[in-house]
């Protein structure tokens, strides 16, 4: 939480639909949860306003106008296997067992990949009753992964009793969980290096001048061999080959060209002795998490650096 400051400090003012938060000039010391701007000081006020809200909703989905309008979710879940946790809020109906259950095996499989590396990214599921339709496969939305937001959603497409695309060796659920918890992996950093460009290089993506659009509308620039893409959603980039490729992996790794393995084997190791048992408990008193009431922001200049709110990777 930000102390008060005088009226000389302020510099802004912040509106959402639920919330007003102050923004506040940072003094030289301070560093920790400072939000840097791109922008002089004295710039117009309502760019200071917008640029410091896309900074603030990074990662704070609950800030999106989207989740805002609906109010509290009807249910809340907290997830825990002792070392990380995992809060999920359900705006549909109650969510059933099973499903709760399949949730819980596959964040067990995550805790054993690369360390937890997800869980540096991901720390809430939202189930949203709202259907939508993917604009790369042309079909019901499935997900979105955690991309900017921390949060897994879940569509009701999702749970539906369908096979799943990559394989039929677990429920739908299950294997679209997998995919969108890979997405919040493949921008993470190893030795220095982002998980994607690794696998891009690995398998053999790269940018062509031509442009491919995508049975759901989206256009590619990606280009690879297609034939070992393990789905034709594969096909669509190397975000969503790697994430297919995960699932496949994991439960039925025969069907998966045996470089994409390898490199997933190499670069995100699976080590089944880290796999953890999870906990759900509903909580009593639903509530969404805290928003500071103020925020520190300095200046550095107009460099044309902007910044992008996007919702990570769909299925």
């Amino acid at each position: 939480m930000v102390e008060e400051s005088s009226s000389s400090d302020r510099v802004g003012m912040v509106k959402t639909l639920n919330h007003e938060i102050q923004l506040l000039k940072a003094g030289e010391d301070d560093q920790e949860g400072v939000i840097n701007l791109w922008l002089e000081e004295g710039a117009d006020p309502e760019r200071i306003s917008a640029e410091s809200l896309r900074r603030i909703q990074e990662n704070r989905w609950w800030l999106w106008e989207y989740w805002e309008a609906k109010g509290l979710p009807n249910e809340q879940v907290e997830l825990d296997d002792g070392e990380h946790q995992v809060t999920l809020y359900n705006y549909g109906e109650p969510i059933e067992q099973t499903h709760l259950d399949q949730i819980k095996r596959i964040l067990g499989i995550f805790s054993g990949i690369g360390d937890g590396l997800v869980f540096k990214e991901f720390k809430y599921i939202l189930i949203d009753p709202v259907q939508g339709m993917n604009d790369k496969s042309g079909e019901p939305t499935n997900g979105y992964g955690p991309i900017n937001s921390l949060a897994v959603t879940l569509y009701p497409n999702a749970f539906r009793p369908i096979p799943n695309r990559v394989t039929d060796k677990i429920t739908n659920l299950e294997g679209i969980l997998a995919h969108e918890l890979t997405h919040g992996i493949h921008n993470q950093l190893i030795d220095g290096e982002m998980v994607l460009n690794l696998w891009i290089k690995a398998v053999g993506w790269g940018i062509t001048e031509d442009r491919r659009v995508l049975p759901g509308g989206a256009i590619s620039i990606w280009e690879t061999d297609f034939s070992k893409c393990v789905t034709d959603y594969a096909k669509s980039d190397p975000d969503e080959d790697i994430c297919e490729s995960m699932v496949a992996r994991l439960f039925e790794p025969e069907k998966l060209d045996k470089n994409r393995l390898v490199t997933l084997e190499a670069i995100l190791p699976l080590d089944q002795s880290k796999q953890t048992s999870w906990s759900s408990q509903q909580a009593s008193d639903i509530h969404l998490p805290e928003t500071q009431k103020s925020f520190k922001v300095r200046f550095k200049g107009n460099s044309g650096i902007f910044t992008v709110i996007s919702k990570g990777g769909d299925t």
